[in-house]
């Protein structure tokens, strides 16, 4: 049973942060596992969904960004074409927007390459890929850079790379 004193002590935007961060994480955790089962693929698009409700609630326009590169992954893991094209179309939308640059343009560019290529998208996905790598260069931190060149390099790239 609540009190007024834990009602009071409660603080909304601490919940949208902490649940934000979990299911971020969740989400990264589940794209990890070489193995899903389709009711695991349907967890992980709810939490992706979720995390991205909570970061567009407290959140920074880098947060929103990586929300929305996030799920174009998730529905790229899990095979859904238009939707992977969609988030990958609002994570770049965010990225040009808010002038991000660096490491989240070079995820945007990956993005638009990545979903590109798992919509066969030929001509779209060797452009995405070409500004991913040159962005890549722009990347100021070294542990930065090797994390996107990592995602960068992994798979699927559905046969275009």
């Amino acid at each position: 049973m609540s009190t007024n004193n834990e009602a009071e002590d409660f603080d909304i935007a601490e919940a949208h942060q902490h649940f934000a961060m979990e299911l971020y994480n969740l989400v990264w955790d589940m794209l990890d596992r070489p193995e899903r089962d389709r009711l695991q693929d349907e967890l992980m698009i709810h939490a992706a969904h979720a995390a991205a409700f909570h970061w567009s609630q407290v959140g920074e326009p880098e947060q929103l960004q990586r929300s929305e590169w996030q799920l174009s992954r998730v529905y790229t893991n899990v095979g859904d074409k238009a939707q992977a094209l969609h988030y990958a179309r609002r994570c770049f939308e965010v990225t040009q927007e808010q002038r991000l640059g660096d490491f989240d343009l070079a995820f945007a560019l990956e993005a638009m390459a990545r979903a590109n290529a798992m919509n066969g998208n030929k001509i779209d996905f060797e452009q995405y890929y070409v500004l991913a790598l040159k962005a890549a260069d722009q990347i100021s931190e070294t542990n930065d850079k090797d994390l996107f060149l990592a995602e960068l390099n992994s798979e699927p790239w559905f046969g275009m790379k």
